[in-house]
C-alpha cells in the first residue's frame, strides 16, 4: 500500500470509504432529499422552535462546525443545530424528526473519528448547553449528577472539592459525560475498575420515540444497558448519576522505559495482577534511529505524609529507564491538554493477551501499517468490564492496542490510512480481537452484527422498541434508515 498523498473530492472519498466494507456502511447518512426539500424542512424546523427555549442555529457556520469531528475525515451537513435548555427541547426535536423523516444525532465535543456524531440533512443536538454538575446522594452514598454536555474536567473539579472522585476517569478531561458513556469510557484505572459505563447509577434519556425515561440497573434495565456503550442507538443521554469514591491527595507517577515490548508487557501484566499501583497504562515514543521505546505509566495514589518508598514500588520490574514525579490528584487528572484541531484517524483495538505480542510484532515490522502513529497499549482484567455492549476478547487479560495516527496538515491520502485500519482490524478479529467504538474504522451492518455477536438480537430488539422509526444516531451505520 502506498501512503503517497492524493487529492480527491469529498463525494468521491465518500464512495471509496463505502467500498472499504462488504455492506453499505454509510448508507444511513446518505440523504435522498433534494435542495428544495431540505430548505422546506429547515423552514419547518425554524417554525417549530420559534418559541422554544432552545437555540436553533441554521446558519452555515454552525452547520459546518457540526459537520466535522475529531477525525476530520467525514463531512455531513445537517439541516440545523439545536442547543437545548432541557430534555423537552430534545423531545421536540425527535418528534419533529419522526414527523418529517429526518434523523437526529447528539454531539458533545465531537471526539468521534469517523462521523459517528454527524447526520446528513438531519438535526444535530449540541449537548454543550446541558452542562450542569451537582453533588447528590444516591442510596445513601455520595454521587454526582451531570448533564450530558458537562465535561469530565468540571465533574472532577466538583467532586475533588469534596475529596471525592469517580472510580474511572478518561484521561482527557475535556470530553463530555454523555459522549464517553455512549461509547464506553476508559482510562488509567480501567485495568482494575472497568469502563466508565460500569460505574453509572442512573440515567435520564430521551428515546427515539421522544419519551423521557429514567433508567438504572433496577428500573428500565434493558434501556439502561442499551444506552451505556450503545452509541446513541436507542436513546440520547440527558443526565447521568455517577458514584464517587474517596480521592487521594497525591500521585507518585512513574514513566518506566523499556527497550522491547515483551518485557514491558510482562511487567504490565504482573502489575495488573499484584495491584501495586492504581494507574496503569502504556505508550510508546519514537526511538532515534528507528523503532520505539515502550513506556509504562504507573501511578501510586496516597495521602501525605504517607509517601511510598520507590524501591518497594519498583521491586522486580525490568525497566531500562525511569522518570518520577509527584503531583496532586488535581494535577494528575489535568495532565493531558486537548490536541489542536486536525485530522486524527485513530484506531482502537482489543486483543487477547495471548495473541498480542505476535500481532504487534507484525504491525511494527511493517512501517506502513503503523504510519504516522504513536502506538499505545494497556493490559486490562477482562472480568472488570460488565456491560453487555462492551465487547472484549474472551480471555482473562486483554490488551488495548491504539494507533494514534497524527498525519500532517499536508497529508491528503486519508483513504490509505482507513484501508490500513480496516486491514489491521480484520487481522485482530481473526485472532479473537474486537474494536472500541469510536475508531476511524468503516463498518457495515454485517460487521456490527459480527462485533456484537450473541447480544446483537437483543440490541436489534431494543432498537425496534425504543427507536422504531430509526431516527437516532445514524453515524455508526449500525441500522439502515427508514425510507426517506
Amino acid at each position: 500500500m502506498s501512503l503517497m498523498t492524493t487529492a480527491i473530492s469529498r463525494r468521491e472519498f465518500g464512495k471509496r470509504i463505502a467500498a472499504l466494507t462488504s455492506g453499505a456502511a454509510f448508507l444511513p447518512q446518505v440523504s435522498s432529499c433534494s435542495a428544495p426539500q431540505s430548505l422546506s424542512k429547515r423552514q419547518a424546523l425554524l417554525a417549530e422552535f420559534r418559541k422554544a427555549d432552545a437555540a436553533l442555529l441554521a446558519e452555515d457556520g454552525a452547520r459546518q462546525s457540526a459537520a466535522e469531528d475529531f477525525g476530520g475525515i467525514i463531512h455531513r451537513l445537517p439541516l440545523a443545530v439545536i442547543r437545548p435548555r432541557s430534555e423537552s427541547d430534545i423531545v421536540k426535536a425527535i418528534r419533529f424528526a419522526k414527523r418529517h423523516t429526518v434523523q437526529v444525532a447528539m454531539r458533545g465535543q465531537g471526539h468521534s473519528m469517523l462521523g459517528q456524531c454527524q447526520v446528513e440533512q438531519g438535526i444535530v443536538i449540541d449537548s454543550s448547553t446541558l452542562n450542569s454538575v451537582r453533588m447528590v446522594t444516591y442510596d445513601d452514598r455520595p454521587a454526582i449528577e451531570a448533564g450530558a454536555g458537562a465535561l469530565w474536567g468540571a465533574l472532577l473539579d466538583a467532586a475533588y472539592a469534596e475529596k471525592l472522585t469517580p472510580p474511572v476517569n478518561v484521561d482527557p478531561g475535556y470530553l463530555s459525560v454523555g459522549g464517553t458513556l455512549s461509547t464506553g469510557g476508559f482510562g488509567g484505572r480501567t485495568w482494575d475498575d472497568g469502563f466508565q459505563i460500569d460505574h453509572v447509577l442512573q440515567l435520564q434519556v430521551v428515546t427515539g420515540e421522544g419519551r423521557v425515561v429514567t433508567c438504572s440497573d433496577r428500573r428500565n434495565t434493558d434501556l439502561f444497558n442499551s444506552i451505556l456503550g450503545g452509541m446513541g442507538q436507542t436513546g440520547l443521554i440527558v443526565k447521568a448519576i455517577i458514584p464517587l469514591v474517596a480521592a487521594p491527595m497525591h500521585v507518585r507517577f512513574f514513566m518506566l522505559g523499556y527497550d522491547d515490548l515483551p518485557t514491558a508487557m510482562a511487567d504490565m501484566t504482573a502489575l495488573s495482577t499484584n495491584r501495586r499501583f492504581k494507574h496503569l497504562d502504556g505508550r510508546s515514543a519514537v526511538r532515534e534511529g528507528g523503532g520505539f521505546t515502550y513506556n509504562l505509566e504507573a501511578g501510586y495514589f496516597y495521602d501525605a505524609p504517607s509517601a511510598p518508598a520507590d524501591t518497594e514500588l519498583l521491586g522486580g520490574l525490568k525497566f531500562a529507564s525511569k522518570t518520577v514525579s509527584t503531583m496532586t490528584y488535581e494535577q494528575y487528572y489535568r495532565r493531558e491538554a486537548p490536541l489542536k484541531p486536525g485530522r486524527y484517524p485513530w484506531l482502537y483495538l482489543c486483543l487477547p493477551a495471548s495473541q498480542f505480542l505476535q500481532y504487534a510484532a507484525d504491525v511494527f515490522a511493517n512501517p506502513e501499517e503503523h504510519a504516522l502513529s504513536v502506538p499505545r497499549f494497556s493490559v486490562w482484567n477482562r472480568d472488570r468490564v460488565k456491560r453487555p455492549l462492551a465487547r472484549l476478547p474472551n480471555e482473562d487479560f486483554v490488551v488495548r492496542f491504539q494507533l494514534s495516527r497524527m498525519p500532517p496538515s499536508t497529508f491528503t491520502n486519508m483513504e490509505s490510512l482507513l484501508r490500513s485500519n480496516r486491514a489491521l482490524y480484520e487481522r485482530a478479529r481473526d485472532v479473537g480481537g474486537t474494536r472500541l467504538t469510536t475508531s476511524a474504522l468503516p463498518f457495515s451492518q454485517a460487521d456490527w452484527m459480527d462485533h456484537y455477536g450473541p447480544v446483537w438480537p437483543w440490541l436489534s430488539d431494543m432498537k425496534k422498541y425504543f427507536d422504531p422509526n430509526r431516527v437516532l444516531t445514524p453515524g455508526p451505520g449500525m441500522f439502515p434508515p427508514m425510507a426517506l
